[in-house]
Formats: structure tokens, sequence, C-alpha cells
């Protein structure tokens, strides 16, 4: 019952929309100054204003806005009318200021120095002032004081006390996790987190944020928009999305201007479940209704307002429970009130309006209030209702004559079917040329574009026909291959044509189109005659000379007429093509053709005739002889100094051909003028026999020093080592003799005995050397030695000269006898280079004593004399070999 009251009631409010609209604007208008508590009647969408500052107490405002000290949720306060369902109502309070510092005052200093120190990043959470001062707002507190942790004790949010469309960033709203009323509708709200929502909470929103909402349990009203904040049809399409399973006892959806609102995208649970409003703020002009002739009786429809399941709105519904409100409006704003069932009567095809009365100049239909939107769903618990404000044009109008339209030829042949133009008086008419196949429109007679009037009018399109498309005649081969220029014919469509095979040499027609004759259309046609070749005259191919000497058999090409033939140049071996005939490719025709292919003899490959020996070394750089293959040529061998030819090559002489050709002649070396070589002294005179060196001229020789005992190599000559060649050569080695090994003679006893010091003679190998016995007091020579005189040798020499004591003399007498009268003489030196007496002599003078020496003194004497002569011999012996290996190297 209560429901049902209510019901009524939201009708009656709705119903004098016009009369209170006025009101609720400058009630609206009176609340941005006075601080109210505004009750949201959904049915009329009315908000009364109350001052209620004074009279909230303070448990009211704890249960709205949270207690700032307990950290419980408060609990929530619904009327019992809005839990009825009847009527919409939030309070929103503000905070009482001696409630609010009395509570401030309670608080501890250690709970105000966290508060103190969390506030301080309240920036980093909640950037925005506008914020920051509406959430202090609702939480009773002081910006400073607000920490996150508060933020669940928010219960409702308000910023209307901002200036309309404010750019709120509302970043930090995501901690607010016990919300009972939103109001954003006011504001441009941007990064727009997850707002979690109460219970049975209250919310003014505006799309954008309404995608973010998160509701814990169903809701007491959602307002999409707002009074002071209508929405755009464009801001509003597709927003039943974000109400999908959400469940709410009142929607309300606030358009400026909108007629199709199936473009809301509402799901049938947003009718079923709640009470859906749906304001528009603007008029919203239809489409004319015309009245005709002066009837009362009109039925107007229209498919510009759609509801939310898309069905039409102005229609008749089967379970609809309240009347449209229409009313007839003049020019002077006089009103027709009109009734339904009386004035006009809903149909399926549209609103049957009964005895329009005259001169009305425009119908308003408002607040349109059916149960239902569609004939095809049940009753539901729910509503719906549009508070909606149509105006609908009313044009009078007089039926006018008829326009007729005719298409005809030239001769007034009618070429298709007449038009008849229907309208009214005044109304504009537009005629269409037709498209009439085969013809062309020359002329109109009457207007194209004309008035209806009360007088039948005539248009008359004129037509002729049109150049038709071309037949194009093709000559063509069983290929499709083109052997004419195609013939065009050209006429007027449905007039007839007629074509002709041409003659075209070397080719016969042989299949004759079907279409050879027909009739123009305006479609491109095509006749084709199709030709095969004839066969055409031979086509020789002649091989010959520039004499014109055929050097090959001729070649035999047979064809089509037209067809192209190809001709090759045979190899002949030893020509080439020396001119290519200008035909040697070209068309098959009906008379002979000959092909000339002119050769020149082709220059044969090298002869290269080259000169080597055995081995196939080179002597000298080969011959190359060139010429024409098949001509002969002849090879010579070269003179080369030192060699002769062995072997003959059996292609001295032969003839050029395609391939290279070597001829090789083979050489030996000639026998080379001999190598003499001396052996002599500084003077030049020869020491040893001369070596002959014999070989091969080219080849290298090498001589050798001889080894000629007392001689040793003083200068090598220069070509010791060389080559031999065909002029004589001589090698001298030039030698100087050796030191001689010493010569030593002693004055012995025949015991043995040394007497006197030895005598060393030196000189040169092969010098002679003479000695001489000395003269010792005492004694005298008993043997003279054989070789007392010789020839210095590399070997060392004794010569021992034997005494005996002479005893005819008194002891220290000198007895002069036997002693040779050389022994008074002083040897003379020689260098070894004299042949006379060369000895080198060291003569020992030795006093002369009247008596012999003592035994033991001579013993001494002689031993020290022999341990000399070993010593010297050792010592020339080592001379002589190094002098030896010397001259061997």
């Amino acid at each position: 019952m209560k429901r049902k009251f209510w019901g009524y009631l939201s009708l009656a409010i709705l119903l004098s929309q016009p009369v209170l609209a006025p009101l609720a604007q400058v009630m609206a208008e009176e609340q941005e100054t006075i601080p109210s508590n505004k009750e949201i009647t959904t049915l009329g969408t009315l908000e009364k204003v109350e001052e209620t500052t004074e009279t909230v107490d303070s448990s009211r405002i704890e249960e709205i806005n949270g207690d700032t000290t307990s950290n419980s949720e408060s609990q929530e306060v619904v009327n019992d009318d809005e839990k009825s369902g009847s009527t919409e109502s939030t309070e929103k309070n503000l905070p009482d200021s001696s409630e609010d510092t009395a509570s401030s005052a309670t608080e501890s200093s250690a709970e105000m120095k966290e508060a103190s120190n969390r506030s301080v990043s309240l920036d980093a959470w909640m950037p925005d002032k506008n914020l920051q001062n509406e959430v202090a707002r609702g939480l009773n507190k002081t910006v400073d004081t607000i920490t996150q942790e508060d933020m669940v004790n928010l219960k409702q949010l308000d910023f209307s006390s901002l200036a309309k469309d404010t750019v709120v960033d509302i970043t930090g709203l995501e901690y607010a996790s016990n919300l009972q009323a939103l109001y954003t509708t006011s504001i441009i709200a941007t990064n727009v987190p997850k707002i979690t929502m109460a219970e049975n909470a209250t919310l003014f929103t505006r799309p954008n944020v309404l995608a973010h909402i998160l509701p814990k349990g169903s809701f007491s009203n959602i307002h999409i928009g707002n009074y002071d904040a209508y929405l755009t049809a464009q801001e509003l399409i597709g927003v039943g999305q974000y109400l999908s399973g959400w469940v709410t006892d009142y929607l309300t959806v606030y358009a400026s201007s909108m007629t199709d609102f199936s473009k809301l995208e509402l799901s049938p649970e947003h009718h079923q479940n709640s009470q859906l409003s749906i304001m528009t703020q603007e008029k919203i002009l239809l489409e004319p209704m015309l009245v005709k002739d002066g009837q009362s009786d009109v039925v107007y429809k229209d498919r510009m307002m759609v509801d939310t399941q898309g069905n039409a709105l102005l229609s008749s519904l089967s379970n609809k429970k309240y009347s449209y409100s229409i009313r007839g409006i003049d020019k002077n704003g006089y009103i027709f009130p009109l009734y339904e069932n009386d004035g006009f009567e809903l149909t399926e095809e549209g609103i049957q309006f009964k005895n329009i009365p005259a001169n009305v100049d425009y119908l308003s239909i408002t607040s349109l209030v059916p149960n239902r939107l569609s004939t095809e769903r049940a009753a539901s618990t729910g509503t719906i209702q549009y508070l909606v404000n149509y105006q609908v044009p009313v044009k009078y109008v007089t039926t006018a004559e008829d326009v007729t339209v005719k298409y005809l030829d030239e001769n007034g042949q009618t070429l298709a079917p007449n038009v008849t133009l229907s309208g009214y008086v005044g109304d504009p008419f537009t005629t269409e040329e037709k498209d009439i196949s085969g013809y062309t429109l020359k002329k109109i007679q009457g207007d194209r574009i004309g008035t209806f009037s009360d007088v039948a009018q005539e248009v008359v399109y004129v037509y002729e026909r049109s150049d038709a498309a071309p037949v194009t005649v093709r000559y063509e081969d069983t290929e499709g291959n083109q052997q004419s220029a195609p013939t065009i014919l050209n006429g007027k469509v449905g007039l007839p044509y007629a074509s002709e095979a041409k003659a075209i040499p070397g080719w016969y027609v042989s299949q004759m189109p079907t279409n050879a004759n027909g009739t123009y259309s305006e479609t491109a046609q095509e006749v084709v005659y199709v030709y095969e070749r004839s066969d055409a005259a031979p086509v020789t191919v002649k091989y010959e000379d520039k004499e014109g000497n055929q050097l090959s058999a001729p070649t035999i090409l047979n064809g089509k007429v037209g067809f192209p033939y190809e001709s090759e140049a045979k190899a002949i071996p030893g020509w080439y093509v020396s001119q290519t005939p200008t035909n040697a490719n070209g068309t098959y025709s009906e008379t002979a053709q000959e092909v000339v292919y002119v050769y020149e003899r082709s220059d044969a490959a090298p002869v290269t005739v080259r000169y080597e020996d055995k081995e196939g070394n080179q002597l000298s750089a080969p011959t190359v002889l060139s010429g024409k293959i098949g001509l002969p040529y002849t090879s010579k061998a070269k003179a080369i100094p030192g060699w002769y030819v062995s072997q003959m090559p059996t292609n001295a002489n032969g003839t050029y051909s395609e391939n290279a050709q070597e001829v090789i002649y083979v050489y030996e070396r000639s026998d080379a003028a001999p190598v003499t070589v001396k052996y002599e002294d500084t003077e030049g005179n020869q020491l040893s026999a001369p070596t002959v060196l014999s070989g091969k001229i080219g080849l290298p020789y090498t001589s050798k020093a001889k080894t000629i005992p007392g001689w040793y190599v003083s200068q090598m000559p220069t070509n010791a080592n060389g080559t031999y060649s065909e002029n004589a050569q001589e090698v001298t080695y030039v030698y100087e003799r050796s030191d001689a090994a010493l010569v030593i003679v002693r004055y012995e006893d025949m015991e043995g005995n040394q007497l006197a010091e030895p005598t060393i003679l030196n000189g040169k190998v092969g010098l002679s050397y003479e000695s001489n016995a000395k003269e010792i007091s005492g004694w005298r020579v008993s043997k003279t030695p054989k070789n007392a005189k010789g020839t210095f040798s590399d070997a060392v020499q004794e010569v021992i000269y034997v005494y005996s004591a002479d005893k005819e003399n008194e002891p220290g007498e000198d007895s002069g006898k036997d002693t040779p009268e050389s022994e008074n003489k002083t040897p003379k030196e020689e260098n070894g280079n004299s042949s006379g007496n060369n000895s080198k002599q060291t003569n020992t003078q030795t006093k002369s004593k009247n008596k012999l020496p003592a035994t033991g003194e001579q013993l001494t004497g002689q031993r020290i004399m022999g341990f000399l002569g070993v010593i010297t011999v050792l010592f020339s012996f080592v001379v002589i070999l190094r002098r030896k290996r010397k001259t061997e190297n």
C-alpha cells in the first residue's frame, strides 16, 4: 500500500512538471549558497532543499560521517520510506564545528604527533588539494591530520561546493572502502582509481567514474548525471555495461538530448529489479505530422523515439499503466489539451489522433510513464518512466494533382513505363532520368524539378538511339595471332552490321565466324575470321667462298607462308663465315629465296717452333708461325752458338690446322776448345806439365792447383773456374818456392861427440846448399860427409863432419894439416835464389886449444848440443808442415 501510494504521488508530480520545473530550478540555484540536505525523489526528480545545519543532531553526523576516534564502521541509517522503495533520499550533512573541536581536544599528544607525521606524506597518495579539502570535510578533520587509515571512516563525499566542471584528480579514493554516498556529477574527475561503495549506497556520478566503482552489495540509488549535470547522448552510449550484475532500487539517467535509448545498453535486469527513470533536458523535435486536406483524424508514426529495448516508444503498449500527457499548442501559445480515448488513441502503428483542433502548430508530448516498454515482456515489479518533452510539428497539406513522367523515343514511342509522382500542393518534386538500354537522353520536355500544384503536370524525357559499341572484325590464325589490322564497324544500337574476310597473302580462311552478320548493341562485339597459312616456296641456304665455290651441300628450308625461318651457318673445318647474309632469318613467302653464307679460311692455330736440349730445356726463344688453316708451313732450325741440331723434327714442314702444333728441334752441345791449366813461377817458368781440360761448350769447368814439392801457390787465377767455350782458354797458377827444412852441419869425433857448435843452413826447397868443415884445434877431418853439398828439401837434413885427434902436433899447437882450405873461410850466405853455393852456413867459431878438453866437460857439451839439435829439428819440421798445408790450400 505504501509503495502504491508513492507511485501515485510520483505520477502526479511528473504530470505537473511544467509547473514545478521552474520551482526546482530556483531551488537548485539557492542550494549553491545554503548548506542543505538533498532528498532525491526518483519519480519527479525534484530535490527538496532544507536548511538542516542547525537541526542535524550529532548522533546523525556520526552515523553518516563516522566517528574520527573510532576504528569500527558506522552503521547505515536508512529511512523506512527509503527501504520501501517509494522515494530515494540521501542526507549530506556538514560536520558540526563544535563537536569537531571537542573531539580534537580529546586526542592525546601522542596521537596528534603521529597524525602530523603521517600527514607529511598526504600529497604523495592524495595530490589534489580540492579532494583533500572535501575528504577533510567528510571526515570532520583538518587536512593536516588525514591518514590513509582514516579513509575507511569516510562515509560521504560531495563536490558540489566546487565550481561546476572543476577538474579534480581523485587519486587516493581507493583507500575509502566504506563510502555510503558519493557525488561527482558536478566535477570533471581524472585519474580515477577503484572506488569501493558500501552496501545500500547512493551514487551520483558520470560514466568515467562509474566504470571504476566496486560495490560491496546493492545500491539504494544510482544517478548517472544530475539535474544540474545532464550528459550528452555520446557520453551515455554503452553506460549499461558498467552496471552489469549490479542491484539498485532506483536507477536514474540524465540525458541532455536523446532519442534512441537502446544505446544505453541497459540489461533486462535493470528494468525488472529497479525503478528506472530516464530524463531529458531539452525539447526534442520529432518528424512533422501531416494533416491532409483538412482531416482531423491522423495516425502519427515515428521511429526516432526508441526505448531501451529498441522498440518504438510512441506506440500501443498492451500493459501500459499511465497515459501520455499530450497537448496541442497553436502559434499564439494557446494550449489545447488532448485526452486518451477522446483526443488520441495508442495503436500498434503509432498515435491515432482524433478531432485535432484547427490551427494547432505543434503537439507537445511529455512525461511518458508506461509500465513496460514492449508488448512482448511480462509485467514485473519494476517500473520505467521517461521524463521527456517531445514536440511534433503539425503540417497542414492539400493533396496535389499528379505529375506524370514519360520516356519516349524521337518518334514518340514509349521506351519505359510512365512514372507518376504524387504529393501536396507546394511541395517540391524531382523527376529522374531512366537508363534505357541502347538509348541516350536527347532532351527533356517540361520541368525536371518543380512544385506540386492543383493542376496535373507532365514531364517527357525524349531519347535517341545510342551509338553502339564497336564491332571489331579480327583476322587471326588458329593460335589467335593477329594476321591483319582489325576492321572496326560502327553504328547505332539495334541496327544490322555485315563483315567480310580480308584477302591476306599466304593465308586462307579456314573457319568463318557465326556472327559475321549481326546487330549492333551497347555491348562491344568481336567477329573473328580464322586463317591458316599457305605452303611457302623453299628457302635454299648455300655455303660458298668469296669466289662462289661451293664448300658444302646446300640446306633446303620448308615452311608456311608468313612463318619465320631461321638459317644457320655450317661449321666447315678450316673456314669461317666472313659475310653473314642479310636474309639469314626471314619469313617464308610464295617466292623461292636463297640465303648465301660466304666463308674465308680460318686463322690457323699457331705452330710453335721450339729449340731444346735432350732434357727439354729451352735454348732459345720459340718461333711462332701463323697462317690459315690448310695452308703449308715451313720451319727452320736456329743457329745457337755452342749447340748443334742432333735431332730433326718429323713435322719441321706441315700444314696449318685449327689445333695448335709444336715443332721441336733437339740440340746437343758442341765440343768446347780446351782449357789449359799451367803451373809457373813468378818468372813464367813451368814448374809442372800443364793439365788440359775438355768439355762441352757452355758447361762449367773446374781447375785445381797441383801440389809441387818445394813450391806453394802465391797467386790464384781469376778463371780457376769457368765455362767451356768455342775459344781455347788458359788457367795459370803462379808458384813461389817454399822455405826448406834446416840443414844441420855437425862436427863430431868418431864416437859421435860434438866437437863444435852445429852450423844451421837455411834456404828454399830445391836450391843447393854447400857445407864446410870447421877448423877445430887439435882435430882434423877424418871423414867428409857425402851430403856436404846437396839440395834443400822439406825434410830436415844433417851433414856430419867426423874428426880425429891430430897426434903429430903438441897439445895446444895448430897442426895446420889436412885442414881444407875452406875451413878458414867464412861461409857465404845465400837467400835460396842462386844456383851456386846457396847454403847459408852458421859457423860457430871455437877457439882451438893446445890440449883436449876434459872428458866430463866434453860429454856435457855434447849432451847440450844434442838437445838443442833435437829442438831445432822439431821446429824446422813444424815450419815445413805449415808451408806445405798453405801450398795445398
